[in-house]
């Protein structure tokens, strides 16, 4: 999101501008799984690899802590606009600036080349009215352009029910209800398909529950803030730290054969779990105190800053490099390793380039340009850790 402005949380583990540093550290690290996780499906595209090599199949899940992240975000961005219909436009304003420039500079060159050689996306069959509906985030079936935007499918989804809570704050709220609760009888009934390419369960599947977790940890945080005892904070840390140990785990296993299907990451009961433990996850990220961590900030931080845009183009950027790897590489056993390893690191420092020479000037223009008359009762509204 736009830098942050304005105060910071109380309590929690922050940096200059409000941002809670703590949390860009926890989406870098999302981001570098679900690239790891990506990386190593295609690694066994162009590698002969076994199913052993599926040391991230958990990185997945990445993708869960990212809806709970937002639905925090979100509301701590958002807290003092709720009630407030005047503010409804500077809401959508900085959702618009902060997502859909990048991500149209991602997916229209990526169409365009799509379209024009329709051999390198084979295997998305795509049309100029498909790659329409993909440009303004219209839920359709089959592969994406850019596959990663289901999830802003999602998001749209949920910043079009917290509007209505900026609009009027009980209507909304009676609508976010009523909205989780459709979701939930959707799950229980199995009226829907589990899988998340069918553009119906962008308006009720089960990954909306993400954003309801993340709301929860926004709203419980400043009542839990006094029984948050150093002890108690370590000891949650530590619950979070098992579960996702466990659930990693059983990830691992269960990608070349194992038993525990009951947890194996791509069911509701696996993602419920995994957003009650990223729940956890960022309540313990807020209240850990604020230390000085320099090296944290070149590295995670870093990454954590461009997170959005190591999502939007890790998938096509690992992909031309695994063709060029796959190309040259030597038929011996250090070969897919080596590939991994240098696929990971350069899309990661691409990534980062874009960020800094593309995505911030891009974001900080628009953001003068359209904001420049923004409601001077909305300044103090924080974006901690760049949603």
């Amino acid at each position: 999101m736009p830098h942050p402005t304005g105060t910071a949380m109380p309590g929690a583990a922050t940096r200059r501008g409000g941002e809670i540093a703590a949390l860009q550290y926890a989406r870098a690290a999302a981001a570098l799984l679900v690239l790891l996780f990506h990386t190593e499906e295609l690694l066994g595209a162009y590698f002969p690899v076994t199913a052993g090599w599926r040391f991230f199949a958990g990185g997945s899940s990445g993708v869960e802590f990212f809806f709970v992240l937002s639905g925090f975000i979100i509301h701590h961005a958002h807290r003092r606009d709720l009630g407030h219909p005047e503010r409804f436009g500077t809401f959508w304003q900085k959702r618009f600036i902060r997502i859909l420039p990048m991500f149209w500079l991602v997916i229209v060159p990526l169409g365009l080349v799509y379209l024009a050689s329709p051999d390198l996306g084979a295997d998305r069959d795509l049309t100029p009215g498909r790659w329409l509906r993909d440009l303004l985030l219209i839920p359709r079936p089959d592969k994406l352009t850019l596959p990663p935007a289901w999830t802003l499918q999602h998001e749209l989804m949920f910043y079009g029910v917290f509007g209505l809570m900026i609009l009027n704050l009980r209507l909304g709220a009676i609508a976010f209800v009523a909205w989780q609760a459709a979701c939930l009888a959707t799950l229980v009934g199995g009226l829907l398909p589990s899988s998340y390419l069918d553009p119906r369960n962008k308006f009720l599947g089960v990954y909306n529950f993400g954003f309801a977790f993340g709301l929860g940890v926004a709203l419980l945080h400043g009542r839990l803030a006094a029984w948050l005892t150093p002890a108690r904070t370590a000891a949650l840390g530590c619950a979070v730290l098992a579960g996702l140990a466990v659930m990693y785990h059983a990830a691992y296993a269960n990608a070349f054969g194992g038993a525990l299907s009951f947890m194996n990451g791509h069911d509701a009961p696996s993602r419920v779990a995994y957003f009650a433990l990223y729940a956890g996850a960022i309540l313990f990220l807020i209240s850990i105190p604020n230390l000085s961590r320099p090296w944290l900030d070149r590295t995670l931080g870093v990454v954590g800053a461009a997170s959005f845009t190591l999502y939007l183009t890790h998938q096509p950027v690992s992909s031309a490099l695994f063709k060029l790897f796959g190309a040259v590489s030597a038929d011996d056993f250090l070969a897919p390793w080596l590939a991994f390893i240098l696929v990971v690191a350069a899309t990661v420092a691409a990534a980062i380039a874009v960020h800094r020479l593309v995505e911030q000037p891009m974001t900080r223009y628009l953001r003068d340009r359209l904001m420049r008359q923004h409601d001077t009762a909305n300044v103090g509204s924080t974006e901690v850790a760049k949603s």
